[in-house]
């Protein structure tokens, strides 16, 4: 894929987010599924949940077109994206049950270990990275496996939850002692 149909695909996907998000959020709104402040938040007053829907969506939508426009010389596209979209849906259902009833960490990350294996067990898990001196990095078995779950857990599930942090404009953030006031 050319780097402008990936600005094409990303810009789609942000587009969908944005007409998506404020429904999301209505529907959060007018269900009471709401992140209440406490000690351990940093927001003072009742924020609306279920920003993995809208985010999954976009996400749908890209994967969608991409599986339009992409051929794979070596095997069939959906063969590969149907292993995908099943974990992003399960990491989906994870979430939501967490909007819902506020999973603890632990269970957490056992759903997103599972999410992780589900794509090994499909055949799908990094094997490989680009040196960008030149040439490629194989990883063994073992480590693929590794790779592929910290890629998963680590930087996929724990980014998403981390969208929850306080970058939010209409919230004032509390001092911290590396400010430079």
């Amino acid at each position: 894929m050319t780097l402008g149909m990936s600005l094409v695909v990303a810009m789609m996907a942000a587009l969908v987010s944005c007409c998506v998000t404020p429904l999301v959020r209505r529907v959060a709104l007018a269900y009471g599924v709401l992140d209440q402040p406490n000690h351990r938040k940093v927001h003072r007053r009742p924020i609306p949940r279920l920003g993995g829907v809208a985010v999954f969506l976009a996400w749908l939508v890209a994967v969608r077109f991409v599986g339009t426009i992409v051929v794979v010389p070596e095997g069939d596209l959906r063969h590969r994206l149907t292993p995908i979209l099943l974990a992003g849906a399960a990491g989906l259902l994870i979430g939501l049950w967490d909007d819902l009833r506020n999973l603890s960490g632990r269970q957490k990350l056992l759903g997103q270990l599972a999410v992780g294996v589900m794509l090994i067990v499909s055949g799908l898990q990094i094997d490989r990275v680009s040196n960008p001196f030149g040439g490629e990095l194989l990883f063994s078995w073992w480590l693929s496996v590794c790779v592929t779950l910290f890629w998963v857990v680590g930087m996929i599930c724990y980014y998403i939850n981390c969208e929850d942090l306080p970058f939010r404009p209409e919230e004032e953030l509390p001092p911290s002692k590396f400010s430079f006031k």
